[in-house]
Parts: structure tokens; sequence; C-alpha cells
């Protein structure tokens, strides 16, 4: 059970550094991608 408290400070950090960071760099570099495709 004291684990499970320490737990949940890991894995918000996570999201915040690893799923959060990852799709926002990767939607900006595609947008700027696709434009330029399309031009």
């Amino acid at each position: 059970m004291l684990p499970i408290s320490t737990r949940p400070a890991s894995p918000l950090r996570r999201c915040s550094m690893r799923q959060c960071h990852t799709p926002d760099a990767t939607e900006i570099t595609i947008e700027p991608i696709q434009a330029d495709a399309i031009q």
C-alpha cells in the first residue's frame, strides 16, 4: 500500500514527459510537413 502513494507521482511525470510531449511534438511537426507537401 505504501508504493501506491509513490507510484502515482511516477506515472504522472511519465505521461507529461512521454505521452503529453510526444503527441504535441508530433502534431506540430506533422502540420508544417503536410502544408509543404500540399504546396
